[in-house]
């Protein structure tokens, strides 16, 4: 394990301190745990962007500026927005 220093506001310390004292856990646990789930979330999400989910990838449709045949040739478009990459 590595020494390393953070920065984090005095609210958050104090959330820290309450919820490590109910856990009966160190504050350093407590953020080495979050630390690794987060990392574990954006890895997993990475994966999956990677694997070519491209339901993830599309943008909310605005129906003020999507084609008026959206519907029709949503296969056209999304081939299109696959292509990108």
């Amino acid at each position: 394990m590595k020494r390393t220093n953070i920065y984090i506001s005095g609210r958050t310390l104090e959330a820290l301190k309450k919820l490590a004292s109910k856990e009966n856990l160190s504050i350093s646990q407590i953020i080495r745990k979050a630390v690794s789930l987060f990392l574990r979330e954006k890895k997993t999400k990475s994966a999956i962007y990677q694997k070519g989910n491209i339901f993830d990838r599309l943008p909310i449709v605005d129906s003020s500026v999507s084609p008026s045949n959206l519907s029709e040739n949503h296969d056209k478009y999304l081939g299109e927005e696959y292509a990108k990459d």
